[in-house]
């Protein structure tokens, strides 16, 4: 697995809405619900397709938010698989705002 340098993660994320490089090895973004069981349902869902990946990332529940942040620890840095991740998460949040309007 190749990293992805400090300015390709920058223009890679130009493409995911709402996420943010923290540092040089981390990318995250704070998603929102109504309530909390949705931001639960939210986290579990990333959690089953992670687990899938083989590859996890850093999750807080914080009653209506939900934070993802993702590197690879094994790589000391950010792959394509962190940038495929959050645009799951991103997909995923689509359409549960979506269903809920």
């Amino acid at each position: 697995m190749t990293t992805v340098s400090k300015n390709e993660a920058e223009k890679k994320l130009q493409d995911l809405n709402g996420w943010e490089l923290e540092g040089d090895h981390t990318i995250s973004r704070t998603f929102k619900f109504e309530q909390y069981l949705e931001g639960v349902d939210f986290a579990s869902k990333i959690a089953n397709h992670a687990n899938e990946k083989d590859h996890h990332p850093k999750m807080v529940i914080d009653f209506n938010k939900v934070t993802i942040s993702w590197t690879t620890h094994s790589e000391n840095g950010l792959t394509d698989t962190d940038f495929e991740g959050a645009e799951y998460c991103n997909r995923l949040y689509d359409i549960k705002q979506d269903t809920s309007r």
